[in-house]
């Protein structure tokens, strides 16, 4: 693009410099326009007492400023100062009526365009006046009417070969004159010729866009795409993805059981350290997680870096501000999060899961903010009907689009441990439920499914019980993944849209439209979840009706199995598709297509991808069981080596565990100690005394597992003096080393112990070995 646009804005821009006349200026406004909230008619309950009436009383739609930003200098630019509506947000204060604002990219690199975003708390009633400040010291101040285009990017979309997919709305008032699209760009070329534009004049208020860049788009990489349109101009900052669909599980880092299951993500609370990220890479997994020193560098298995769980659940506890002020105040820490994980990582996409506090604000306000917007609703577990978890997933879609958005759906339950549950649902869902509550995430647009959780975690006052221990759900879940990944290149490049209605009483249907297909995600809502038990009531036969697109001669219908697609009658009629259904017991999906190519495609690339994970399944149990080998090894030698050398220890805050993994000179029961305390409530220690002959460096050999934590290793002297201190990781059960220096011989004490004292957990062998490093070196087990 040659020209500046200023989209209908009242702008007024002021490059001064004192004793000079005007300049060129080396930023320029793209476009810019107001983007209000587009709500849902979905009515919203809180649970909690404080802010029950939140929704009804406080909830106001809002909106984002968004301004396009080009850099036509030689140098990178960064916004210095913002100030809106004459007042200085360069610092949002909480509460405020601008919740957040960021550059994406920011700095914005020399001759590229960016993204400046404006997050309002309440709609704007006059057009928002913007001053813009560089840290170059030019300025530039703009109007941007209240008014907003007609027409939005509402969705994106990528595949294997590098093409874009853009999902183009009209969201505006019927016009007497079409919409129509006149050109695409992409990072200021021209690319209309390189662009597939399916419905040039609108379908169903909906455009599909192909656009094949002129190169290739590099994962993470930041983009400008802009769609002039005879209603306006849509435009967005992306950052460019593949078709990855991510079906996931949160819970610990055991990758050959998420990949028996036929997952291909891995979410952590817990920082991934490179053995750990290491380990997923072996099993095809990719993770998500938390930024840190064992991971800032970059890794292949790295998807995503975990910004925060949960932010409005935070905001809550913001106590200072009335709770229809709260929502967001949290939300420029998630900003400057974000910030510093693509700078240190631009390989590695951000993510940030957003509760159901203070909905629907919570999403629109959190939704832009990180490249994966991930939302929880786990419908049993708050009493809710399982629709609940569509109505969550399209309201989420629309907060973040044209963002990704996935669902972490409910794989768990929570048993109190000393008196009877008060939920409404005091039980794990049921297979049946599970499979539910994840097509009704794709309904909504999901653009991946998360289960929570694989693992159970027992706390002092209630069980956390995870799918590992209900072996008919975890089972239903690899069932849906194993169906989910036949079709997801076409989920990946696909976006809702209603044009099918259901000709059966009890069937939900929702079509997500795809250039070259359609996918109905149909669900039996039948059923009924009861507190004990889920009573199905099977639908048989079924129909639907589809409006065929403009662009895609529907023709053949297929029901989504696990690897395999069993054709469906279906006729035309005019303008309309039917289908008739087989049996229906809970859900499914279903493939609409012009011609058989599509699913022998999609059914080649499945195999192909069962060939290469059964590949790496077998080549990494084979460096599993080689690890094992050189662990048995070394829990054999050590002790016959370092007989001399061995400490017992003692423990506080611990209990202690048999583990056949760890020595037991001693033949005691328990060899090993323990503790879990996620909530950080007591005091937690190992510690050893061990008499050093003389100085110098020793290796202490130790069997422990800090399950993702790093623990304090503190060493203090006969007088009591800490004489040093240092964080040591144990990221999976096995023999580790540390290297301790001692500058003069005499009786000290080890002590492992949480960073900060409490919290954590741990699992550590009563037995350790201090060894002299000459020593360790000459049997060959410096290490």
């Amino acid at each position: 693009m040659s020209y500046l646009f200023f989209v209908s804005a009242v702008v007024a821009s002021a490059f001064c410099c004192e004793g000079v006349a005007s300049a060129e200026p080396k930023c320029t406004i793209d476009t810019a326009f107001y983007r209000p909230d587009r709500g849902t008619p979905f009515q919203w309950f809180e649970s909690a007492k404080e802010i029950q009436a939140f929704h009804a009383e406080h909830y106001r739609a809002a909106g984002t400023v968004e301004i396009y930003l080009q850099n036509r200098s030689e140098k990178s630019t960064a916004v210095s100062r913002l100030i809106v509506n004459g007042q200085d947000v360069t610092k949002p204060q909480k509460g405020g009526d601008v919740v957040w604002w960021r550059l994406h990219p920011n700095p914005l690199p020399p001759k590229s365009f960016g993204e400046l975003l404006v997050r309002l708390r309440n709609a704007p009633q006059k057009p928002i006046a913007i001053e813009v400040q560089f840290n170059d010291g030019e300025t530039f101040q703009l109007t941007v009417p209240i008014t907003p285009p007609s027409v939005r990017i509402e969705g994106l979309g990528f595949d294997s070969e590098g093409k874009v997919y853009a999902f183009l709305e009209f969201v505006g008032k019927p016009n007497a004159k079409p919409t129509k699209v006149n050109k695409v760009w992409l990072d200021g070329e021209d690319v209309t010729r390189r662009t597939r534009i399916f419905a040039p004049n609108f379908w169903q208020n909906l455009c599909p866009l192909v656009i094949q860049p002129t190169k290739p788009l590099r994962f993470g990489s930041f983009h400008y795409l802009r769609v002039d349109t005879t209603d306006g101009i849509a435009a967005t900052v992306f950052r460019a993805r593949d078709d990855f669909f991510p079906l996931g599980s949160y819970g610990y880092v055991t990758p050959k059981e998420y990949d028996l299951n036929d997952c291909n993500l891995h979410v952590s609370f817990g920082s991934l350290n490179k053995n750990q990220l290491d380990a997923l890479g072996r099993y095809g997994l990719k993770g998500v997680s938390p930024l840190s020193k064992k991971n800032e560098t970059g890794h292949p298995a790295l998807w995503a870096y975990y910004l925060m769980d949960e932010p409005d659940v935070h905001d809550y506890s913001v106590k200072e501000l009335p709770h229809e002020k709260r929502v967001g105040a949290f939300a420029m820490e998630m900003v400057e999060r974000d910030l510093g994980c693509y700078r240190r990582n631009p390989s590695a996409l951000t993510f940030l899961t957003v509760n159901l506090t203070y909905k629907p604000a919570n999403w629109f306000i959190y939704g832009r903010i990180a490249d994966v917007h991930n939302t929880d609703p786990y419908a049993l577990l708050v009493g809710w009907q399982m629709r609940q978890v569509f109505e969550v997933a399209e309201t989420a879609r629309l907060a973040c689009a044209p963002n990704m958005m996935t669902i972490t759906y409910q794989a768990m339950w929570i048993e109190p441990v000393k008196k009877p549950s008060e939920a409404k649902f005091p039980r794990m869902p049921f297979p049946e439920e599970v499979r539910i509550m994840m097509h009704y995430a794709l309904a909504g647009g999901a653009k991946g499914l998360i289960a929570y959780i694989h693992c159970t975690e027992r706390y002092p006052e209630q069980i956390f019980w995870g799918a590992q221990d209900y072996p008919d759900v975890w089972a239903e879940i690899g069932k849906v993944h194993r169906e989910v990944e036949l079709v997801s290149p076409v989920l990946a490049r696909s976006h809702p849209l209603d044009i099918a209605k259901s000709l059966t009483d009890g069937l939900f249907v929702r079509p997500l439209v795809a250039p070259d297909a359609v996918l109905v995600v149909c669900v039996n809502e039948k059923g009924q979840s009861l507190p004990d038990r889920f009573v199905n009531q099977t639908i048989a036969p079924a129909e639907l009706e589809l409006s065929i697109p403009i662009w895609l001669p529907l023709k053949f219908a297929f029901k989504v199995g696990e690897g395999e697609f069993k054709p469906l009658p279906c006729k035309v009629i005019g303008d309309k598709l039917r289908v008739i259904l087989p049996e229906i017991e809970t859900a499914f999906l279903l493939l609409l297509c012009s011609d058989n190519n599509l699913p022998k495609s999609l059914k080649r690339r499945y195999e192909q991808l069962r060939l290469s994970r059964a590949e790496n399944f077998l080549r990494a149990m084979q460096v599993e069981e080689r690890e094992r080998g050189e662990q048995g090894n070394l829990l054999r030698k050590i002790p016959l080596l370092f007989e001399r050398f061995a400490v017992s220890s003692q423990a506080e805050g611990c209990y202690g565990i048999e583990r056949k993994t760890m020595w037991n000179p001693t033949k005691e029961q328990h060899n090993a100690w323990e503790w879990y305390d996620p909530e950080g409530k007591s005091e937690h220690k190992v510690f050893w005394t061990v008499q050093i002959e003389r100085a110098g460096e020793y290796l202490v050999y130790a069997c422990a597992h800090f399950f993702g934590h790093e623990l304090l290793l503190r060493v203090v002297d006969e007088k009591g003096q800490v004489v040093q201190e240092r964080l040591v990781s144990a990221d999976a059960e096995k023999v580790h080393s540390w290297t301790l220096p001692f500058s003069r011989e005499g009786k000290y004490r080890l002590i492992l112990m949480p960073k900060e004292g409490k919290g954590g957990s741990a699992r550590i062998g009563k037995t350790l070995f201090v060894v002299p490093k000459e020593v360790a070196i000459e049997a060959g087990l410096e290490r």
